[in-house]
């Protein structure tokens, strides 16, 4: 029997012990970095988990800092959703709805599909699919027949990790989102209104489904740029509430996202410093027939959005009695930088003076700082109405 034996040598003429320890050298790095990703497979594979879980449920959270929820909870459908903590509220002023934009393309062209092919794969699985828009995070929500659990949860996953970065997909995401903006009676617009005045640096705190006068500033390379800052684990979180298994489940998400670098939470967004209570008509818009009267607290007066709304309510009663204006439309809620309440009249010329005369009655029953903000917003109106 005969053996043989070959060696293939790398070098160049002259080379001697310099050019032996470089290629020493070389081959330990490069069996460092084998030894690296060898370690990371086996981490995505079975990746680590620390924190709550029993036969009914899970609250975990993985090395990289994603968390996950899974809930049983016997029914027909299972409820999915995906959350990535880079909400409205860091929305630079001038890119009002980036969040929001984001998560319409997220639910509409992903996964390496555009709409139709999308579309396809939900009614096959006859599961829907909606964008999720909130102050802090974006992402979408997921339900789909039980028995489809699985498949459906690896699209959500697939859709949440790979929006698509094709132009041609962002447009028809930018004309769904101005519809809905545009829906609602344009309780919206009105709501992005409200915003600018109180979070002019951060307008998304209170309306995070954008403004559809900013979308326009928008283009396929921010949606990325802001994506690509989101892909960090500590960012993302995962919940599936429905009669599933739940280990199974719990792993079969873990899998997915362990991927993601650790990573940092957004600094929080800064409001800016509200102005003083006015309301600037657009030229579509004629003041004559439209006032938004607008209060926002940053004292804890309303400590809660009951107290907001009944402020709102009081308002409403007051107004409505009032000779020639009409409610249209009346909000209110609590955010981070305080409350508001905010209603919209429609008024003819002869009632404005009436609205000024009864904010300047109402004036002596607030505060000081308050009652001087009435008293400015009370003589706006009475100028436009001489």
């Amino acid at each position: 029997m005969q053996f043989g034996a070959g060696a293939l040598i790398v070098g160049s003429a002259g080379a001697g012990p310099k050019l032996r320890d470089q290629q020493e050298q070389s081959d330990a790095k490069l069996l460092e970095q084998a030894e690296s990703l060898f370690q990371r497979a086996l981490a995505i594979d079975d990746p680590r988990t620390s924190g709550a879980r029993d036969e009914y449920g899970t609250a975990l959270s993985v090395e990289n800092g994603a968390r996950i929820d899974v809930q049983f909870a016997r029914g027909p459908y299972v409820a999915i959703a995906v959350r990535v903590a880079l909400g409205a509220e860091q929305d630079p002023a001038e890119l009002h709805g980036r969040s929001a934009l984001l998560a319409n393309l997220t639910a509409s062209a992903c996964a390496g599909m555009g709409p139709e092919s999308l579309r396809d794969e939900l009614a096959q699985l006859g599961a829907t699919l909606e964008p999720r828009a909130a102050a802090e995070s974006y992402g979408l929500i997921m339900r789909a027949p039980v028995e489809q659990w699985q498949a459906a949860l690896d699209l959500a996953l697939r859709c949440a990790r790979t929006p698509s970065r094709d132009a041609s997909h962002f447009a028809p995401a930018a004309l769904r989102l101005q519809a809905r903006l545009a829906s609602d009676g344009g309780a919206f617009g009105l709501r992005a209104r409200i915003a600018n005045q109180i979070a002019p640096r951060a307008p998304g705190m209170v309306a995070p489904w954008g403004d559809s006068g900013r979308l326009g500033n928008l283009s396929p390379r921010d949606l990325a740029e802001a994506f690509r800052s989101s892909e960090v684990g500590v960012r993302w979180s995962v919940a599936v509430v429905g009669a599933v298994p739940v280990e199974d489940a719990t792993a079969r998400i873990a899998r997915r996202i362990s991927d993601l670098p650790p990573g940092a939470l957004p600094k929080a967004a800064e409001p800016g410093q509200p102005p003083a209570a006015a309301y600037a008509a657009p030229s579509s818009e004629s003041l004559e027939t439209r006032t938004l009267l607008a209060t926002w607290d940053v004292r804890g007066v309303y400590p809660h959005r009951l107290g907001a709304a009944v402020f709102a309510s009081a308002m409403h009663a007051v107004l409505a009695l009032t000779p020639g204006g009409e409610v249209a439309w009346q909000d209110a809620d609590v955010y981070t930088i305080g409350a508001y309440a905010a209603l919209q009249l429609r008024v003819g010329p002869e009632a404005l003076a009436r609205i000024a005369a009864l904010l300047r009655e109402s004036a002596g029953r607030l505060g000081d700082e308050a009652r001087e903000e009435a008293v400015r917003l009370a003589r706006k109106i009475a100028d436009k109405s001489a």
